[in-house]
C-alpha cells in the first residue's frame, strides 16, 4: 500500500485524499497552514494532521494541492522527494533541480469539498520528471479515472 501525504486541505485535496483511501493508498499526513483545516480532511482519511512543515512525515508520493502563488514558497521551506503538484497553471519548472521525482496530476474537474465527487471519468493530465516516477502517478491517476492522458508541454499530448 502507498504511503500519501498531502500538503494543503482544500477542495482538491480533500476530494483526492477521500478518493484515493477508497483505492489501496494510505493517507498518512495532510499538511495545512491552518491546523483546523488539516484535522478536518485528517479526520475524513484517519491520517495525521500538522500546521509545521518541519514535522511532515516520509512518504512514497507527496500530493501538493495548494493555492498556484504559494507553490514555489512552499518548495522553499522544505525539500521533498517523489511529489506532484494538481496545478494547471504551473509547469514543472517549478520544482528546480533539486528534486528527482517530481510531477503534475492535474485533474480537470471543478471541485468542492463538501461534496464528495466520482472521478472515475474525470480526465487527469500527468506529467512527470522521469519515466519511472511517471509509472507510478500514472499507476495512481488510474485508481482514480480510467481518463489519464500523459502530457509533454514540449510535444503533443498521448492518451494512455
Amino acid at each position: 500500500m502507498k504511503k500519501i501525504i498531502f500538503i494543503g486541505a482544500g477542495n482538491i485535496a480533500t476530494n483526492l485524499a477521500i478518493n484515493l483511501g477508497k483505492n489501496n493508498y494510505q493517507i498518512i499526513q495532510i499538511f495545512s497552514k491552518s491546523l483546523v483545516n488539516a484535522k478536518i480532511l485528517a479526520d475524513k482519511v484517519n491520517a495525521n494532521a500538522t500546521n509545521d512543515l518541519s514535522k511532515i512525515k516520509t512518504a512514497d508520493i507527496i500530493i501538493l494541492s495548494i493555492k498556484d502563488d504559494i507553490i514555489e514558497d512552499v518548495l522553499k521551506l522544505h525539500h521533498f522527494e517523489n511529489i506532484v503538484h494538481t496545478s494547471g497553471f504551473k509547469d514543472l519548472n517549478v520544482f528546480g533541480t533539486k528534486v528527482k521525482n517530481f510531477g503534475s496530476l492535474y485533474p480537470i474537474q471543478t471541485f468542492n469539498k463538501k461534496i464528495n465527487i466520482d472521478l472515475s471519468e474525470t480526465p487527469f493530465l500527468i506529467e512527470c520528471s522521469n519515466k519511472e516516477f511517471e509509472k507510478t502517478i500514472i499507476k495512481l491517476a488510474h485508481s482514480l479515472s480510467s481518463n489519464v492522458i500523459k502530457i509533454n508541454l514540449n510535444k503533443e499530448k498521448k492518451f494512455i
